[in-house]
């Protein structure tokens, strides 16, 4: 895929995962977090809500690289890139 077509799928796919991000595992992950705080683990002897709150920490950076890769998907589109695997890596 080329141009304005890959610019879509990419802007799309991000769309999908920002709503999964936002909606899952920050909204959803804060709920079930704060639900088990009056929970405590017999190991550890912390509340199960500190152990469930990766959950939404997971979401805030999962939607921090969503949005990320809006930036250089409309990045490269301006450039004339064509993306893909040669494309820049975060990691």
């Amino acid at each position: 895929m080329k141009g304005t077509t890959l610019l879509v799928v990419e802007i799309l796919t991000n769309i999908c995962l920002l709503l999964f991000a936002g909606v899952v595992l920050m909204y959803g992950g804060y709920i079930i977090s704060a639900q088990q705080m009056a929970t405590t683990d017999a190991a550890l002897g912390i509340p199960m809500g500190v152990i469930y709150s990766a959950i939404p920490i997971s979401g805030i950076f999962t939607l921090s690289y969503a949005v990320y890769n809006c930036f250089l998907a409309f990045d490269d589109f301006k450039k004339g890139k064509s993306g893909g695997q040669e494309a820049k890596s975060v990691v």
